[in-house]
């Protein structure tokens, strides 16, 4: 690479590099330094997604709405769009109730 693209190259990731006066040798080991440091946030920010997305999974309800679909219960119309919790009290056919909305797929278990 040259002087003028190893440059811009460091500036696209750190645009307070200084980067006057240096080689081009130690502008390869700037970029490459850089490259790494940008890598590393990626992949941290990658696995406190993935955390976050594992906690939520495991906060969800035994029971809950499906996402897209509602039920109408003795509390009203409960929503799989927040992820609705749902019990056998909640519907007049009780358990009977609940394992044909789990059957039919209106309901999920946690």
């Amino acid at each position: 690479m040259t002087e003028a693209e190893l440059i811009a190259a460091i500036v696209v990731l750190d645009a307070a590099a200084a980067t006057e006066g240096l080689t081009n040798a130690e502008l390869e080991t700037l970029l490459d330094v850089l490259e790494s440091a940008a890598d590393a946030a990626a992949e941290a920010a990658a696995a406190d997604a993935a955390a976050a997305d594992a906690a939520a999974a495991d906060a969800r309800p035994d029971y809950y709405v499906a996402p897209g679909r509602s039920i109408t219960s003795k509390r009203g119309i409960l929503s799989g769009d927040v992820e609705a919790e749902i019990t056998a009290d909640d519907l007049a056919g009780g358990t009977d109730a609940l394992d044909a909305f789990v059957k039919s797929g209106h309901v999920l278990r946690g």
